[in-house]
């Protein structure tokens, strides 16, 4: 499956886009599975109203994204752990395409906003 990912944040742009990329329908959930252009492996998990996910590469990223609910983001590395809060300023999820705005806060400080759009094409 090829899957193409746009990331932006306030200090740069990203595109992904990886012809190997694997879906697999869970019922409840859709799972993505990716590898970005710098050998980074990211799992998304999918459903109505969530997204979850989880990116490694030599740090651990793992967020939730929930349309109504504030949630956190953990980035793990050899240094410890850094905590931010999530909350999504925007979320659409369709078939075979997603788009999330939203904004990392820490200690009750805005670090960033960032946007995360990505779609698929099943194989045929």
């Amino acid at each position: 499956m090829k899957i193409t990912v746009i990331q932006k944040s306030r200090e740069a742009n990203a595109k992904t886009v990886d012809e190997n990329a694997t879906l697999q329908d869970l019922g409840v959930y859709k799972r993505i599975s990716y590898v970005e252009k710098n050998g980074a492996v990211v799992i998304l998990d999918i459903t109505d109203h969530e997204i979850s996910l989880k990116r490694q590469d030599s740090w651990l990223t793992q967020g939730l994204f929930r349309r109504d609910e504030s949630t956190e983001m953990l980035v793990k590395n050899e240094h410890g752990t850094i905590v931010f809060d999530v909350s999504v300023d925007e979320m659409k999820i369709d078939n075979n395409v997603f788009y999330i705005r939203y904004h990392l806060d820490q200690e009750g400080q805005r670090v960033d906003t960032l946007e995360f759009e990505c779609w698929w094409e099943p194989e045929v």
